[in-house]
């Protein structure tokens, strides 16, 4: 057994991350709890460095400081150490050229994949309103080709390096999908509950066959979260008091953070399953 645990100052130093979609919401704040914990992390995304500050409470106002090297700053004043890379997971050989450099510089060693990329946002809000037979039919490439589609490519190249060192170190790697509640409740609109669940539905496929070369796969639930868009856009929709109820972002890297250092029993008791967070 490894021995780490959450309780050392800094239980996943020399642990080696990556998190998809990691220059704002979800995959910033995860990105940052992994980097308290002492983990070195690569963070993906399109935005290299912030533009300029929107107008407060327009629909782009969430984008002001949302960037990789935004990110990277703060998981570095966390106690991490970052990798920030700029890229598309649109791109195919992009997301396959990105692997194969994590595989030659970390020696083939990936500790955590955490899947959360997602372009849908915008498009989910801009149209929650409408029927979805009313929406164009390319809204469903939308919500789930960078999402779905681009989870499922990370996941095999990751299983290919993960599959090299197949108990060699003793320490289960994990796949964690960031889905949502949508997986199982009806939320928003056709195509964001059907990918959601679909989602859900990569995490249990997967995990028998990744659990022969000692890899767990997971979905994630995380709740109502105050990110850059809710807090600009559509968190006052909750209710009054929605905004000090919300989950900050940080807190799922933190829940991850402790499933790293408890990776076996991650493997042995949550593999193949939703973990609420």
């Amino acid at each position: 057994a490894h021995s780490n645990s959450m309780s050392s100052p800094l239980p996943l130093i020399n642990q080696i991350c990556i998190v998809t979609g990691a220059t704002r919401g979800i995959g910033k704040g995860i990105a940052i709890g992994l980097g308290e914990a002492g983990a070195t992390v690569y963070i993906t995304g399109r935005t290299a460095v912030s533009p300029p500050s929107s107008t407060p409470g327009s629909a782009t106002a969430f984008d002001a400081g949302c960037s990789l090297a935004a990110t990277k700053a703060a998981v570095e004043a966390a106690g991490g150490k970052c990798i920030a890379v700029q890229l598309d997971h649109a791109d195919d050989d992009a997301v396959e050229k990105f692997f194969e450099r994590v595989d030659s510089e970390t020696g083939g060693r990936i500790d955590l994949l955490v899947n959360n990329v997602y372009a849908g946002v915008s498009a989910i809000f801009d149209s929650v309103k409408t029927p979805f037979w009313e929406k164009p039919v390319g809204h469903w490439d939308t919500i789930a080709n960078v999402g779905l589609r681009s989870h499922y490519v990370a996941t095999v190249h990751a299983a290919r390096i993960m599959a090299k060192r197949a108990d060699s170190t003793g320490s289960p790697p994990i796949v964690a999908n960031i889905s949502s509640w949508g997986g199982f409740l009806s939320i928003f609109d056709v195509a964001y509950g059907a990918g959601k669940a679909a989602v859900d539905r990569l995490a249990a496929d997967a995990a028998a066959p990744l659990r022969k070369i000692g890899v767990a796969s997971v979905s994630m639930y995380p709740g109502l979260v105050k990110t850059e868009f809710m807090d600009a856009n559509v968190m006052d929709s909750f209710g009054t008091s929605a905004r000090y109820t919300a989950e900050s972002p940080v807190y799922t890297g933190r829940v991850l953070a402790a499933m790293l250092a408890d990776r076996e029993r991650v493997l042995k008791r949550d593999s193949g399953k939703v973990v609420v967070v």
